[in-house]
């Protein structure tokens, strides 16, 4: 009997769910998100590398304010 537990995001994996899988909803844990950006100081970044990770952090802080 394969027997196995994992934790699955309901929309963005929607499309494997099949009829073999039972799921259990878990609603009394918060949600936390960690996304680590690096860069190296030493290269040159390109503003198209700038906008990105100023587009990244932007969309975290608003996403944190909006859980306020």
């Amino acid at each position: 009997m394969d027997l196995g537990a994992a934790f699955v995001p309901r929309y963005t994996w929607s499309d494997f769910f099949c009829d073999g899988l039972v799921f259990r909803y878990i609603s009394d844990m918060p949600m936390e998100r960690f996304v680590h950006l690096s860069a190296d100081n030493n290269k040159f970044e390109s503003e198209a590398v700038k906008k990105c990770r100023d587009t990244i952090i932007e969309y975290f802080k608003a996403y944190a304010r909006k859980l306020q």
